[in-house]
């Protein structure tokens, strides 16, 4: 039997695309201990690409039966449980921060594999992981985020005999296995071949920005095809944004600083409000709009347009080009090069994956703007929602929960929720409006660690209160338009992705209303912060939900939060690696 060793299980994320990493390492072996380096520089066994990271920023080392994280003296530190750490103690479930990288440790037994340990983290495998969420969502109004292909494998898991479809002939087999098809091959396809000079897959708002820009250059719109599956260009946007309790009149909590429908930005959305208000006699809310406006974001909040408006423009301009001429329904299924250069589309425009369904299209230039490619929601709800069939009291922000709003109105009770992002600050100013009509309503806010530190980048630093990072974007503006997008584009590819990460990160808007609302609730004690490793979510005897956390610190602590409902704001996959196509 192979003697078995102690390993280190470290899983963090890049803060920016959202990719999740995990890494493996024996913490000893029949040579002795190991240790685990991490910084900017190519001999760490742990690299990571920020300007934030030191060289050689810190270790993990094993001794004397203790695991310490011991930092190298590095500019920005090494932070365990909000505090910066020079050396600490590390034990199975806890969490520490290097830069913008969060990492949570697990330890393991087991022997030393066969063959060479990793040197550098891997990016997970998110197939397993989607299918499981497949199933926490099944029969759920989140089935529409859920990509097709998840539904199609849960259906034959529940009925055996259930969708089955005609496999796909040797022709078909053969191309998709195949890196380049011949052009004459493709031609004698049955239906009629397709060709077109332009082509975008995804049919949202990415695929309509490009192609609006390519007809105001002049390019004819018969040369010019979206696959997608939502005919308006802004559906699965506003769909998120209304779950996420954004409406209509709600202002959104992102940029936007052109109207789509006048790329030049005049008159923009805070011009048309404007007039707008004066028209209607809301003179105090004209004036408002006007100043903020011309004074954001120095002495007043940053000016946002509002849901509504936004969706107008877009469909403003898209009744101008004629978009329902452009889109068409399509599932993609493949994308492969053409032996002249061009790109093949095989795409089913019906649906289905039947080899008479199956068509190919030909293009010049293709783009590529599916939006996000799935949800993320912890394992741990995951698992609670397939062994309880629950899916009343343990929610995901992006499917429809009004119904946890209307109890609390009525009822009062608790909500845990969870995510740090501009949705789940959002969630939490609805639920502190629903207060207004019910202040039985409590709000546990649970969080990995303490956020005591804005990303920074240069002498400059965001600002951090109350454990949110305030900022109007994820990235800041100067970077789609100014000095450092020059810097962006003028820079190498490994200096990129150390941009990508310095600049990004998960934020929220910093607003007066909204800084009133935490400290009130921080201070009237119907708004907490916890901090934890989440270990399990269980159903609890009164029919409420409890979430078993252990703390970040050295004491090995484990502690229950009993809610009425849990909302889940975590966020949505932005890794391209995980779409199905």
């Amino acid at each position: 039997m192979p003697q078995e060793y102690l390993h280190i299980y470290l899983n963090w994320s890049d803060p920016t695309t959202g990719k999740f990493y995990t890494y493996r390492s024996p913490l000893e072996n029949e040579d002795g201990p190991v240790q685990v380096t991490f910084g900017r520089g190519q001999k760490n066994l742990v690299g990571l690409t920020s300007n934030a990271v030191s060289g050689y920023h810190a270790r993990i080392e094993y001794r004397n039966h203790n695991l310490f994280l011991i930092d190298l003296g590095s500019v920005n530190g090494t932070w365990l449980d909000g505090r910066r750490q020079k050396k600490a103690i590390l034990k199975d479930g806890m969490a520490f921060q290097i830069g913008p990288f969060i990492f949570e440790i697990s330890l393991r037994i087991e022997p030393l594999r066969g063959e060479s340990e990793n040197t550098s983290p891997r990016l997970d495998n998110d197939s397993e992981e989607q299918e499981i969420i497949a199933q926490a969502f099944n029969r759920s109004e989140l089935a529409w985020l859920v990509s097709e292909t998840l539904e199609k494998a849960q259906e034959r898991r529940d009925d055996p005999g259930n969708g089955v479809e005609e496999p796909p002939n040797e022709f078909w087999k053969s191309t998709l296995s195949s890196p380049k098809l011949p052009i004459d091959d493709l031609k004698k396809i049955d239906p009629e071949f397709q060709e077109t000079t332009y082509l975008s897959i995804g049919g949202g708002l990415g695929s309509f920005a490009w192609i609006d820009r390519l007809l105001i250059a002049g390019v004819d719109k018969q040369d010019a095809v979206v696959i997608g599956d939502s005919p308006e260009p802004y559906m699965k946007f506003q769909r998120l944004s209304k779950l996420s309790q954004i409406p209509g009149h709600e202002r959104l909590r992102c940029d936007s600083r052109e109207t789509l429908d006048n790329i030049w930005g005049w008159p923009g959305y805070a011009l048309r409000e404007f007039v707008n208000d004066l028209l209607r006699g809301k003179v105090k809310a004209a004036w408002q709009t006007f100043l903020r406006s011309l004074t954001a974001p120095f002495f007043r909040a940053e000016y946002m347009p509002k849901m509504k408006d936004f969706i107008k423009s877009i469909e403003r301009e898209a009744a101008r080009i004629d978009w329902k001429e452009i889109w068409q329904f399509g599932v993609v299924l493949a994308i492969r090069l053409v032996n002249d250069g061009r790109y093949a589309i095989i795409y089913s425009p019906t649906g289905k994956t039947i080899e008479s369904d199956i068509q190919v299209m030909v293009t010049n230039h293709l783009h590529i703007a599916f939006g996000f490619p799935g949800i993320r929601f912890e394992p741990d709800l995951q698992n609670y929602r397939i062994n309880t069939g629950d899916t009343r009291k343990v929610v995901n922000a992006y499917e429809d929960h009004e119904h946890i709003y209307q109890e609390l109105e009525q009822k009062g009770g608790d909500v845990l929720l969870r995510g740090e992002g501009i949705f789940a600050s959002r969630i939490l100013q609805r639920m502190a409006s629903a207060r207004e009509k019910n202040p039985g309503i409590g709000i546990v806010h649970l969080r990995r660690m303490p956020k005591v530190r804005g990303s920074s980048y240069g002498k400059n630093t965001r600002k951090v209160e109350h454990f949110w990072e305030l900022q109007s974007l994820s990235w800041p503006k100067a970077a789609y338009s100014g000095d450092l997008q020059v810097m962006y584009q003028e820079a190498s590819d490994d200096k990129r992705a150390q941009l990508f990460n310095d600049w990004g990160g998960m934020t929220t808007i910093n607003r007066k209303d909204w800084s009133e609302m935490t400290a009130d609730g921080l201070s009237e004690g119907w708004y907490q912060t916890r901090f934890g490793q989440i270990d399990r979510v269980i159903p609890s005897e009164t029919d409420k939900v409890v979430t078993v956390i252990r703390g970040n610190s050295i004491v090995d602590e484990e502690s229950k939060i009993t809610t009425d409902f849990i909302i889940d704001a975590t966020g949505v996959v932005s890794s391209i690696e995980a779409d199905p196509l």
